[in-house]
């Protein structure tokens, strides 16, 4: 079964905790716990494909994206589209990984403005070495 999510709003709460609201749904907060205790923690691989719409396509949000995916330990791959406002992205690992990337890829870098963000979460693959750009 595949998930759509279109995020409608988007707030910090404090450092490990934001608000999402969805479109037609209701208010979800995601809590990002930091866990050193290995046996605490079933760790849950995910995959999640997202689309980026806004002001999105120079200003660096590619390589920004790269820099986060690949500091929370996340794979996968980014790209613009060729309608010059959109940017495509696959995220793989573990899900409090991912949640984090999504999470940024709701603001972006400084110079973005994100417009509208879909997340469709699959089945994990582990298809993948690394986070790299497409072109």
């Amino acid at each position: 079964m595949n998930i759509y999510y279109s995020v409608f709003s988007f707030d910090i709460l404090n450092n490990n905790t934001y608000m999402v609201v969805f479109m037609n749904t209701k208010h979800y907060t995601i809590t990002l716990k930091n866990t050193t205790e290995r046996d605490e923690a079933v760790v849950e691989f995910v995959r999640a494909h997202l689309i980026v719409k806004g002001l999105v396509q120079g200003v660096f949000f590619r390589a920004n994206m790269t820099r986060k995916a690949r500091s929370e330990g996340v794979k996968g791959w980014v790209r613009n589209l060729p309608d010059g406002m959109t940017v495509e992205a696959v995220l793989e690992g573990p899900r409090d990984a991912v949640e984090k990337v999504i999470c940024w890829a709701l603001r972006g870098p400084p110079a973005a403005r994100v417009d509208s963000l879909q997340v469709e979460f699959l089945p994990y693959t582990g298809e993948f070495d690394d986070f790299t750009i497409r072109y």
